[in-house]
């Protein structure tokens, strides 16, 4: 990869993923909370989640076309930080409807889906990796 392509692409990589700083205090305050097991901090912590996480994903999606030679694997990149981010908000979604009414099937879901997010935000992260080493 020519010099400035990897310099191109690494801007826009980091532009990308400065999306999971935005997220990352949020899903830090939703486990500490689930950790806590104090019914207060778990609704406060899942409804900021709800009214921010979305926002966030919104300006994922909103974020503009990438250009070069990597724009592909860009893509890919973002696809799966937006599939986590997804994957997120279902969960915390689920863990609302859990305070309000627990069961087993849900609890299931819940876990299913924040190991989906981990998976897609790990898949993300080996992308990003072979991007820069190219």
């Amino acid at each position: 990869m020519k010099e400035m392509d990897r310099i191109e692409s690494a801007m826009q990589l980091q532009s990308l993923l400065r999306v999971r700083d935005e997220a990352a205090p949020i899903i830090c305050r939703v486990s500490q909370a689930e950790g806590s097991g104090k019914w207060e901090l778990k609704f406060e912590a899942f409804w900021e989640a709800l009214g921010k996480l979305p926002l966030i994903l919104e300006h994922l999606k909103g974020a503009p076309q990438f250009e070069g030679d990597n724009r592909k694997e860009l893509s890919k990149i973002q696809q799966l930080e937006e599939k986590a981010i997804e994957a997120y908000i279902e969960s915390c979604e689920l863990n609302a409807e859990q305070l309000k009414d627990p069961n087993r099937f849900r609890q299931s879901k819940i876990v299913l889906k924040v190991s989906r997010a981990n998976g897609y935000w790990d898949a993300s992260a080996r992308k990003a990796i072979a991007l820069l080493r190219k």
